[in-house]
This record gives C-alpha cells, structure tokens and sequence, in this order.
C-alpha cells in the first residue's frame, strides 16, 4: 500500500479521516480498489480511499486489484475517542477560604489496551503565560485513578495562601495527554465580593434606616438577595436588594 493508516486518538465531536490506497505500478494487476470493513463483525461500512469516523471503533481497510479480484491486502487500524469537561466559570463567596475546580476525562478506546494518561495543570498569570501549578502556593492536584473509563483531576485552591487581595478572577487550564493526544480544558474562578452602603448603626424610636449592599463583582450573574436577623435567620426579612428598617414610635397613654 501506498498510505497506511495509522491508529487514532480524536477529540469527542470531531472526526477522523484514515487514507487506504494501493499501489497503481503494476499496470497487468490493475486498478487498486479500497474497502472499509468493521473488524467485529466484518460488515462493509465504507468504499473508497478514506474512510470518516467519529466514535470509537476498530476497522480493516482491504485493498485488492481489478485483474487479481482474489489478491488483496488489508490493514487493522483503530479509532479511540478522549472527552474531557469541566465547568467553564467557577463562582466563589469572598469569604470563602478554599475552592476546587475539577475536570472529568473520559476516554474510549477502540481495542482493549490500557491507555496511558498523564494530567497537568495551568495558571495564567498577568502576563498571559501560562506557567505550572506546581510548586506555587496554595495550589495543589489530586488525580484519581482511572477506572471505568474516567478519571477526575482536581484542583485545590487556597484561597488565602494564593492572595485573594491581588485578584478577583483567574482562569486555570486542566491538560490531559492520552497516548500523546492532549485534550485541555480552561475554567475561570471569579471572586464574589459585597460592598455596604449603611454598617452597624443604633436605631431610635421612629428612625428609617435604608441598609444596601451590591455586588463588587458581578460579571454575567444577577445576584438573588434574602435579608435575614443575625439573632434569628429562619425568617425572610427582603428579597430585594435594599433593606428598610423602620422603628415603632411609642407614645405614652
């Protein structure tokens, strides 16, 4: 054969293209032509040079020749498909001390080999590289073992370790490399902060406070407000984003 197909590990959702041609020199053998066949189960899926596919499958390519119709020559070749997902914005309380960001990757392999998988880790720091997480502070990776065909990395992030002052949004990057096929996948962790209109004030007989607090960030989420008493939060003082407390006046009888 001319082009030999290789194995292949593609991206869920794309597609792979295998090349099949056989040599055309011998002009008595005839004109090379290409079938695609599954390897299970030996049906005819494809005709032609190339072949398409796009979920995981194990596949013979058989060429034979127009004059030598009972010669032929075939070629076992695989497809193997890795996803990887994670969420694509992670929201954290500022008050928060810790947060983990986790990407699941799952991988199908068209034979019964043990794939090897290695996982890394990125920040992006302010200069838009994007450097390791090892050895920074406040920052650590648990990987599980892969099993059932997924493995779920983790990562740790301390948030007062890795200065939550300097910053309220960062983006990290999960990379998987499954038998030389890297799939990797970014989340950006956003920082939620408030900020006060009235602090902790004395109310009189009669007085109207107005207490309001916003969003210091609120990037592309509408907050959803409830206001409780600190002595005895069973009980919805407003769901709006103000809150009005007014006094009773007493009057003497």
């Amino acid at each position: 054969m001319e082009t030999v197909p290789e194995p292949q590990i593609a991206l869920k959702g794309s597609t792979a293209t295998f090349t099949c041609v056989g040599e055309s020199g011998n002009a008595a053998a005839g004109t090379p032509q290409t079938k695609w066949y599954d390897k299970r189960s030996d049906l005819l899926i494809g005709d032609g040079p190339t072949y398409s596919v796009a979920e995981a499958v194990e596949i013979v390519c058989k060429v034979t020749w127009a004059n030598q119709p009972l010669i032929s020559v075939s070629k076992d070749v695989s497809l193997s498909v890795i996803g990887l997902t994670g969420r694509e914005t992670v929201y954290t309380p500022r008050e928060s001390s810790s947060v983990e960001i986790s990407c699941s990757l799952t991988v199908t392999m068209a034979t019964d080999e043990s794939p090897t998988i290695t996982v890394e880790w990125y920040w992006q720091d302010s200069d838009a590289s994007w450097p390791t997480v090892d050895g920074v502070t406040g920052l650590s990776v648990n990987t599980g073992t892969f099993a059932d065909s997924e493995q779920i990395s983790t990562l740790s992030i301390d948030l007062i370790e890795d200065s939550i002052m300097d910053w309220d949004k960062r983006q990290y990057r999960c990379a998987f490399n499954v038998n030389g096929k890297t799939a990797s996948h970014s989340t950006e962790l956003r920082i939620l902060k408030l900020k006060w209109s009235t602090s902790s004030i004395p109310i009189y007989s009669g007085q109207r406070v107005t207490v309001q607090g916003h969003p210091y960030a609120m990037y592309d989420i509408s907050p959803r407000w409830e206001w409780y008493k600190a002595s005895d939060q069973t009980e919805i003082l407003s769901t709006s984003d103000v809150l009005v407390i007014e006094s009773v006046r007493v009057s003497k009888v």
